[in-house]
């Protein structure tokens, strides 16, 4: 018995399965970008305050999604998935800069982009899990349920994970509680 290598002789096993083709998954993905890649690419600007670089980002995360399309598209909430890909390559694009803290003026941290720097330096410390909580449910907008299937976590794991933070960063930027989400936007 000889074997099918090749592309046609995969496209007739998906046939024969009932899974999609490429074609049919390219399209379904070109359909899906749009509504991808601003959520995307609006998430990497809030924390980079950069359009080049977010856009890069955003770019990178939709270019791992068409490369796991095929996984990607079943989620329940695609959206959520490529979010945090995209805080992640955001992250990583902030942990190669070098951060030099700005001196604050006798007012404080009211100069916007020296608190977005110590909001991204604060956020680089904490905790994984709170990190990504936090992206996703303050700068992307995401419910603590879309935060936690997108986390594989309870919905409770992600709230005390917000709280948790929240009191870190409140703490660290001598912030008053509602000082915070002036910060993210």
């Amino acid at each position: 018995m000889s074997r099918h290598t090749g592309a046609k002789s995969n496209d007739r096993a998906r046939r024969r399965l009932g899974a999609p083709g490429r074609q049919a998954l390219d399209a379904e993905y070109e359909d899906a970008y749009p509504s991808l890649f601003l959520p995307a690419m609006q998430l990497a600007y809030r924390m980079l305050g950069d359009r080049a670089a977010a856009e890069d980002v955003a770019a990178e995360a939709l270019a791992r999604a068409y490369a796991r399309w095929e996984s990607v598209r079943k989620m329940q909430n695609s959206t959520a998935w490529v979010l945090r890909v995209a805080s992640n390559l955001t992250i990583d694009v902030l942990r190669r800069r070098r951060f030099v803290p700005a001196a604050a003026d006798s007012r404080g941290f009211d100069d916007i982009v020296t608190l977005r720097l110590a909001l991204a330096a604060a956020l680089r410390r904490l905790p994984r899990r709170q990190r990504e909580s936090l992206v996703l449910h303050f700068f992307a907008g995401l419910t603590d349920v879309e935060v936690s299937e997108s986390l594989g976590i309870t919905p409770s794991s992600v709230r005390t994970h917000l709280q948790r933070g929240l009191a870190t960063l409140r703490s660290e930027l001598q912030l008053d509680p509602e000082e915070i989400s002036f910060v993210g936007g």
